[in-house]
């Protein structure tokens, strides 16, 4: 007796491949033939043979065993098999059938292709299988027989062929054995995929090149393999049916069988090199190709298509009646096919009577409406799509594909525990990297801690409050890993429980799952999660009573969240390793920079840039007390002594600027031992806002400070000494005060910052107010005059811009003007595009006339009391779009680019006189919505709206898909020690990330001349005086040189011993390719 060969099992699998059970496999795999597609019997049992067999396992609470494995619970479930009457074509290969018979002739049997061809086509494969792909696509040329041929000396293969010293070369390299695997990867196979893509196109030729006989155009048709067949060719073939017109005759699976077994007998070789998965099913007696069609079905277990109880009546699951489908089409099969046999005698009543019924005039149409019925049925077992209905079952494409798919719902993403969803509300007055969390959910979540003997007395009182009251705890975990609730109504069981918390410690530790409090950590997450900032973690602030998550207002950008609905989800991290990631990397201030291009992602918005504005204007001064209240406001976080400035103004009265609050809270906030912060900038404000009267020159012009405009933000050693604060500082802006503040003292510091700026705006902002009236958007009586006139003008350019369209000199009268215009628009279909452009060209002219009447300078009231312009101009809200909508007038309304369409009638809107001239009836409203606009304007601006609102929601998910699309290609790569980018399959990508080898979030202060003169100017804070001493030490000096030796030494002799001879060889192909290069 032989010995059986065991199969070494590597649990680190290298590649994975797919293959197609053969019918021998799916019936060894069965453990019962389904017969019947009857289910269960009246008394609810399920019937031997049916699709519920006891043999298939138990299923859903049923508590009998396994007739196959004798388990309950524990059973997996077993496969069965349904045999089919007749072959069938698996949906999933018969697009690649079609492509196959294609190329092939189906009277030889051979492919359309040149024999050299077909022999480049194998080496090119077999040199890609092999990791060889440049020489793979050097051969491509060869394929043309002028080069192939065209050479003096061609070298004689051992089967006798003349060719090529270069195919030569390629064959001698195949035929040393060595494999290139380490160039597997995923350019190789698209390469590969466009050889055999190409390889299966159809072929241009009427006749087969080589025996000369018509090629058949096999189409791929409704699911079905058809090809044409003309009249004579059909009388040929059946002398009594009389037809005069041609007609596409269906292939039946078993024909195609014999025509790909015939093909396969003739190119064994290259299907295998074409198809890989021929090779895998090449060793059994069965023809390989035999794995695209299908004679035995298998049948998936109970277990994964349970039937449900609905009031006392079992309903089978969706799948379940697919298969029945299936058996039910397979018995109607059968019973025509005994019939075309001649043994109807033997069929009973009831089978006579199916036959009868199956559609189809003569016994050969109803074999083909019952065969197809069976493909449609299988074909519904594999893709439901298949089906032309609305499909409320799934398939088996269905089952693994797409979002609700096994994969992405159940493999790649899962429910998980510990875990809240909430709708969002903001609130100014948490800490930026807080959530408050309502105390419902504080209560619901909970943290293992170990007891130990420093935290045992916090862990009883949690224990004696329990479930229902904060702090409390909701179960304890003993040493042998059982978990006993806490019971909420059981004071004397909760006390006893806490007093066995840490007795007998030597057996073990005990667990208690304690409720959140202040200051743990959670992620926080809004979906989509479309980049890195999505998920952050945030430390909790229990809020009783509340019943929605609390953010703060600058972390909105980076979840994409606004407050109209959206909810977000809490994790709550169940180890310290989770937890000490989500306080250290995971945290807001790690965050503060978008990965994408290293631009702030947190930032003040609306009301809070109002308030910077308003405070740090010149001219804001406070007493002692408000001093004071508005610092300690911002401070209220430090446990030390707040450091306060001396007062700007002494006499009469003691003040402080605004501007000292603003410098008072930088200084506390900076770190120390650091120098503090030195920032020449620009406010958001323009220079020409402030302008009321020529300038004069400043007392200390000769000092360099001649420029002192509130646009001009200077802060010396941490004072802010010129310059409004707007959004330009503290917005989500580069190269502001609070982005400047991450550069030189970390995250920390600028989320520290971020947060003391929020409550002393809103604390101000409550004192001072801010509104916005009627007065902001009135003009002055002159320039109302102004805008009057050249609206009267404006009316009037609409003959002018139509006869410019002509290209007429004069503007002739209004019937000829009318009658060109519609000619026109007959004639030319560009003559709309020119007809715009012209009204376009005139009308921009009076629209920039009326703004520049009415803004700024014709406002009533002026900036800065003008609160309109202020929110406009500092990037609180609003647009200068928006200014001149409400007190100038709305411009011209344009759809897709283009002025709005005439109807077929000529007119824009029936309340307009055909092929009209006027701007008016061309979507130019002159109106304003300070003083109102006609109805005919409101229309034309509702068409505009509306095309916004349709614009966006096809942007939506037109971007969403193709950045999913975009991710999935490159979630795979990493950044590894030789500081190359590399693929999942460690191909290189690119040698240094982002061909400089620079870090986003750490060069980005590394671009502008602003750059070079800020770090230039806070040296000292950016090279620490601890540091340099660090550098400076010998002792640090000689372990850094050790470490270097040892690392020059050890592991870069360990890689070239590896790899030497991989070089060598990489260098020996090098000069060949240089001499073949030099011999040309």
């Amino acid at each position: 007796m032989g010995t059986v060969k065991t199969m070494e099992i590597d649990m680190l699998p290298g590649d994975l491949e797919f293959g197609v059970f053969s019918s021998e496999e799916i019936k060894r795999l069965s453990v019962v033939k389904i017969i019947t597609g009857l289910t269960f019997d009246p008394l609810g049992h399920p019937l031997p043979g049916g699709l519920y067999d006891n043999l298939m396992g138990s299923y859903g609470r049923r508590m009998e065993p396994c007739s196959t494995c004798f388990n309950i619970q524990a059973c997996p479930g077993h496969m069965g098999h349904i045999e089919l009457n007749a072959l069938v074509f698996n949906p999933f290969f018969i697009k690649l059938v079609q492509k196959m018979l294609s190329v092939f002739c189906l009277n030889c049997f051979k492919i359309q292709l040149k024999d050299h061809v077909c022999q480049i086509l194998a080496l090119q494969l077999r040199l890609i299988d092999a990791g060889y792909v440049v020489e793979a696509q050097e051969l491509e040329i060869f394929k043309s027989e002028i080069v192939s041929q065209n050479e003096e000396h061609l070298v004689k293969l051992e089967g006798g062929d003349y060719v090529h010293p270069r195919i030569a070369a390629m064959f001698e390299l195949l035929k040393k054995g060595k494999s290139n695997a380490s160039n597997n990867t995923k350019t190789s196979c698209g390469i590969r995929s466009a050889l055999v893509h190409a390889a299966l196109q159809r072929v241009p030729f009427k006749k087969c090149i080589h025996c000369q006989k018509p090629l058949r155009n096999i189409r791929y048709l409704y699911r079905k393999l058809v090809y044409y067949i003309t009249a004579a060719e059909m009388k040929n073939i059946m002398p009594e049916v009389q037809q005069t017109v041609g007609q596409n005759k269906s292939i039946f699976a078993d024909e195609c069988r014999k025509f790909l077994r015939q093909i396969y007998d003739n190119y064994p070789e290259l299907l295998k090199l074409l198809f890989p998965l021929l090779k895998l099913n090449a060793s059994g007696n069965i023809c390989p190709v035999d794995i695209f069609f299908m004679d035995t079905i298998p049948v998936i277990p109970p277990k994964a298509r349970p039937p449900n109880i609905l009031h006392d009546q079992i309903v089978e699951h969706p799948q379940t009646g697919i298969y029945r489908a299936i058996i039910e089409n397979n018995a109607v099969l059968r019973v025509v096919m005994k019939h075309l046999k001649g043994l109807r005698e033997e069929l009973p009543d009831e089978a006579q009577r199916v036959y009868e019924s199956t559609r189809g005039k003569s016994p050969y149409e109803k074999l083909y409406n019952a065969w197809q019925s069976l493909q449609t049925s299988v074909d519904l077992l594999l893709d439901i799509t298949a089906s032309r209905d609305s499909p409320s079952n799934q398939g088996l494409k269905q089952v693994l594909e797409k979002k609700e798919g096994l994969i992405r719902k159940h493999m790649m993403g899962k429910r998980v525990n510990y875990a809240a969803r909430t709708v969002i509300t903001p609130d100014p007055n948490i800490n930026v990297e807080e959530v408050g969390i309502p105390d419902i959910f504080a209560r619901k979540l909970s943290y293992p801690v170990p007891v130990t003997p420093w935290n045992v007395a916090e862990l009883r009182k949690m224990v004696m409050n329990g479930p229902d009251i904060h702090p409390g705890a909701n179960y304890i975990q003993d040493e042998k890993g059982y978990t006993t609730l806490i019971p909420a109504d059981n004071a004397a069981k909760r006390e006893s429980m806490a007093k066995l918390l840490f007795n007998y410690p030597e057996n073990g530790i005990k667990v208690v799952h304690r409720h959140v409090l202040n200051g743990d950590v959670l992620l926080l997450n809004r979906q989509p999660s479309l980049h890195r900032p999505s998920i952050m973690a945030h430390k909790a602030r229990i809020l009783p009573g509340e019943k929605t998550f609390r953010l703060h207002y600058s972390n909105c950008k980076a979840y994409n969240a606004d407050f109209d609905g959206d909810e977000m989800n809490a994790h709550f991290p169940q180890s310290e390793v989770a937890r000490a990631e989500a306080y250290n990397l995971v945290n807001v201030a790690s965050n503060y920079l978008v990965p994408k291009d290293g631009t702030p992602l947190g930032g003040l918005i609306q009301d809070h840039v109002i308030s910077g504005v308003k405070l740090s204007i010149r001219g804001r001064f406070f007493n002692r007390e408000d001093y004071q209240q508005l610092v300690y406001q911002g401070l209220s976080h430090l446990r030390h002594k707040i450091k306060l400035l001396p007062p700007t103004i002494l006499k009469p009265t003691v003040l402080w600027s605004g501007k000292q609050v603003l410098s008072t809270i930088i200084i506390n906030l900076i770190p120390e031992g650091y120098s503090r912060i030195n920032l020449h900038t620009q406010a958001k404000i323009n220079s020409k806002q402030w302008v009321v009267s020529p300038p004069h020159v400043a007392a200390c012009a000769a000092l360099g400070g001649g420029d002192l405009c509130e646009s001009n933000v200077i802060i010396h050693k941490g004072e802010l000494l010129t310059g409004v604060l707007d959004k330009q500082q503290y917005g989500a802006t580069t190269y502001g005060l609070i982005h400047c503040m991450y550069e030189l003292y970390g995250g920390e510091v600028s989320t520290h910052l971020l947060t003391a700026f929020t409550k002393v705006f809103t604390s101000f902002l409550q004192r001072e107010g801010f509104t916005l009236g009627v007065q902001d958007i009135l003009v002055t009586a002159n320039a109302d005059a102004q805008r009057r006139k050249i609206v009267k003008e404006s009316r009037n350019v609409g003959d002018s811009a139509v006869a410019a369209a002509l290209e007429l000199e004069e503007i002739p009268s209004l019937d000829v003007l009318v009658e060109k215009m519609e000619d026109a628009y007959i004639k030319d279909p560009k003559f709309r595009v020119i007809l715009d452009r012209k009204y376009k060209a005139l009308l921009d002219g009076y629209t920039n006339d009326i703004n520049r009447t009415c803004l700024p300078d014709g406002l009533i009231s002026k900036f800065p009391q003008n609160n309109l312009q202020l929110m406009v101009l500092s990037g609180a809200k609003g647009s200068m779009v928006n200014t001149m909508q409400i007190s100038c007038l709305l411009g011209q309304i344009e759809l897709e680019g283009k002025r709005p369409p005439l109807m077929i009638s000529g007119k824009s809107l029936p309340s307009f006189t055909s092929f009209e001239t006027s701007p008016k009836s061309g979507g130019f409203i002159d109106g304003r919505f300070m003083t109102g606009i006609q109805p005919q304007d409101f229309f034309f601006h509702c068409m505009a709206g509306r095309e916004g609102l349709i614009d966006t929601a096809v942007k939506t998910s037109r971007s969403g898909y193709l950045q999913r699309c975009l991710i999935k290609h490159l979630e795979g790569l990493t950044v590894g020690y030789d500081m190359t980018v590399r693929d999942s399959d460690s191909s290189v990508v690119q040698y240094l990330y982002g061909e400089d080898g620079l870090d986003i979030l750490k060069s980005k202060f590394f671009n502008t001349n602003f750059c070079t003169q800020f770090l230039a100017l806070n040296y000292t804070s950016i090279i620490h005086s601890k540091e340099l001493q660090n550098i400076k030490d010998e002792q640090t000096l000689l372990k850094i040189s050790r470490h270097v030796k040892k690392f020059a030494n050890g592991i870069i002799n360990v890689w070239k011993n590896k790899f030497q001879e991989r070089l060598r060889e990489y260098g020996r192909h090098l000069l060949s390719f240089q001499e073949i290069l030099l011999q040309k």
